[in-house]
């Protein structure tokens, strides 16, 4: 669909026509890259309910970019995304909580998203709920859950999570020590980029 077919859609209302058109001025696609024309055109298809435009408004107030810089109101799209089953979003909420970005630091706010996020395959969530698990943040401390939670990010391809797991079958903390185990993983999150 023509940029032309978009604007005209987006004038009448279609939210979806109107995310599609944020994007193309978010990402410069067949036209010069503008961040205010994108955020007005995606807080219109996000106030229709468009769940990625939601996340995209959170987005960039959470970054500044087209809009002021306002940790509060990203929390607020990032609830609404997140609350539409969103992974993402969920995961964004989970850090958010975990950070205090837009909302008082909550431990155990962040551990209950990253869940949610996990349940949905995100290797990332698996990993924080990992850290979280491990450090005893939110969540009673737990080793052996830390472990469980860096396979789950290991099965996903989540290269930190092949290092901390390797670290504890190196140090037998969580898991059964294991040399071989722990070189495997260690060699693994190599060839996925940790250094």
């Amino acid at each position: 669909m023509s940029i032309r077919d978009l604007d005209e859609k987006g004038t009448f209302g279609d939210a979806d026509a109107n995310f599609c058109l944020g994007q193309h001025f978010y990402e410069g696609r067949d036209v010069e890259q503008d961040y205010e024309k994108a955020f007005c055109l995606l807080i219109q298809a996000a106030r229709q309910g468009h769940l990625d435009a939601k996340f995209y408004i959170a987005y960039m107030y959470d970054n500044g970019l087209g809009v002021e810089q306002d940790h509060v109101e990203a929390f607020k799209w990032l609830c609404e995304a997140a609350d539409a089953n969103d992974d993402s979003a969920q995961f964004s909420l989970a850090v958010s909580y975990e950070k205090g970005e837009g909302c008082k630091k909550d431990y155990k706010e962040a551990v209950r998203w990253y869940r949610k996020a996990a349940d949905q395959g995100h290797d990332k969530a698996w990993f924080n709920l990992g850290l979280l698990f491990e450090s005893g943040k939110g969540v009673e401390r737990d080793e052996f859950k830390a472990a469980e939670c860096y396979w789950k990010a290991v099965e996903l391809g989540h290269g930190k999570a092949c290092y901390n797991l390797g670290k504890m079958y190196q140090e037998g903390c969580g898991v059964t020590k294991d040399d071989a185990k722990a070189i495997q993983l260690l060699r693994q999150a190599v060839e996925l980029g940790v250094t």
